[in-house]
């Protein structure tokens, strides 16, 4: 059987003991992302069974509609990127421990967004970092990264990652001869870093964060009803 593994960033598949179930088949494993519909459809052509990490892939009827030969797609937990409908129609078996009565909703991938300052530009070495870059405690690779502009001495890169090894980032750029002058957070998982809230400050999520994070409808305010005032708190005190 053609096996196909998507989204498999730091390559563990392999390191599991059940990857042995397999030995008797074709297995391809992708450790990067695409989201381009002509791509996928020529990665996935000859695929019969489609294994998926998380909600990292969607995998709608267009998609599905150009893979013939599909005939399982094993997804653990929700599937609210899958369209059921489509592989019903297909005869393609949707595979999941999920629960029959539980809500299919997608909960955030803990990912860091960041901006970073880097002393010139860098287009050449772009697909370098987003492919992976082999540093002294394993592979690193960024999920996302994109040129952001910049004016005079930085220039602005807007990248997301999955993981937070110890200066991972700073040594990513290092790694391709680059020096990171400054690094801002501004997104993790789904929920946005307001620019108001510095180091050594927290504050609680908002009811629209919260539910944003954990997958659930938005909370709906009753005529009448005030929002919840969200306030930033200091860690420690003004001196």
């Amino acid at each position: 059987m053609k096996i196909t593994i998507l989204d498999d960033y730091f390559d563990t598949v392999r390191t599991l003991p059940c990857f042995a179930k397999l030995a008797a088949h074709d297995v391809t494993v992708w450790t990067d992302h695409t989201d381009d519909l002509d791509a996928l459809a020529e990665r996935l052509r000859d695929t019969e069974a489609l294994v998926l990490i998380r909600e990292r892939t969607k995998v709608p009827a267009a998609l599905l509609d150009r893979l013939p030969r599909l005939r399982l797609i094993s997804q653990r937990s929700v599937w609210p990127h899958i369209d059921v409908t489509a592989c019903t129609r297909l005869g393609v078996v949707v595979s999941s421990d999920q629960h029959a009565d539980s809500p299919s909703w997608a909960t955030a991938e803990l990912t860091w967004g960041l901006i970073i300052a880097a002393m010139r530009r860098i287009p050449q070495q772009i697909a370098s970092l987003k492919a992976g870059i082999q540093l002294e405690d394993g592979e690193a690779h960024f999920n996302s990264l994109s040129d952001a502009g910049g004016e005079g001495v930085n220039h602005w890169y807007r990248v997301t990652i999955s993981e937070g090894r110890n200066r991972e980032v700073r040594r990513m750029f290092e790694a391709v001869g680059l020096t990171v002058s400054r690094l801002i957070r501004v997104r993790y998982g789904t929920v946005e870093l307001p620019s108001r809230l510095k180091r050594g400050m927290w504050m609680e999520m908002s009811d629209a964060d919260a539910c944003k994070l954990a997958g659930l409808p938005p909370p709906v305010v009753k005529p009448g009803e005030r929002k919840r005032e969200v306030r930033v708190h200091r860690t420690t005190p003004r001196v």
